[in-house]
């Protein structure tokens, strides 16, 4: 992995657990549309992802996913910082590949103004050049355009870039981008269940990614 002149992240799963935050989010919004389902912390990590709006169209129904989403991040405003906490070896990561003059950033699928603020609690913000997310003007992963306009913007062929991420969207991103992925069992999916998809590197913590840049 010496070759490599930048490491992107996801964040869900990858960098911090926000989970708790997210199942009382989804469950406010369910509650206020009056419905019964409530969904259990392990069925908000199957579907945290693929993108908010996508995920309330089985939910509640495509005409009224909006007004979900709407629910959803009047609560998660609320919640999101005391209810999300950094995954171990996160930070160590970040500072460390950023001592290595690596170019890093982080592409999630959760509302961009979120993502910032949670990067910012954890005091990452400096060490990236760039948190792209929902609602920044990219269609949400695995469509691989948001990967594309950064290897334009920092001058970079495909294969000088790593993208770190918990899930199989993540491994389909990469894959429509042509950029190497590393899957990280740390958040929706086992270790077993994500070599199913193929990841370029399999490693179980971000404290095993460190020992690749050496």
């Amino acid at each position: 992995m010496k070759n490599f002149k930048a490491v992107f992240f996801d964040l869900d799963g990858t960098l911090v657990d926000s989970f708790k935050a997210i199942q009382t989010s989804y469950n406010f919004a369910l509650t206020r549309m009056e419905r019964e389902q409530k969904l259990s912390l392990e069925e908000v990590k199957r579907i945290v992802g693929g993108g908010l709006r996508e995920s309330f169209f089985d939910l509640v129904g495509e005409p009224q996913a909006d007004r979900a989403v709407t629910l959803f991040r009047t609560k998660y405003q609320e919640v999101f910082l005391k209810e999300t906490f950094l995954l171990p070896f996160a930070f160590h990561a970040i500072t460390t590949l950023a001592q290595k003059k690596m170019t890093l950033g982080v592409i999630s699928n959760k509302y961009g103004d979120f993502a910032r603020a949670i990067l910012t609690e954890f005091k990452l913000t400096p060490y990236l050049s760039t948190v792209i997310g929902d609602g920044d003007g990219f269609p949400l992963k695995p469509e691989p355009a948001v990967m594309k306009d950064l290897i334009s913007k920092f001058n970079l062929l495909p294969e000088e870039m790593l993208y770190v991420g918990d899930g199989p969207v993540d491994i389909e991103f990469c894959r429509a981008s042509g950029v190497p992925v590393c899957g990280v069992a740390t958040g929706n999916y086992s270790r077993s269940e994500l070599a199913k998809y193929g990841p370029d590197r399999l490693i179980d913590s971000l404290n095993e990614l460190l020992a690749d840049f050496k």
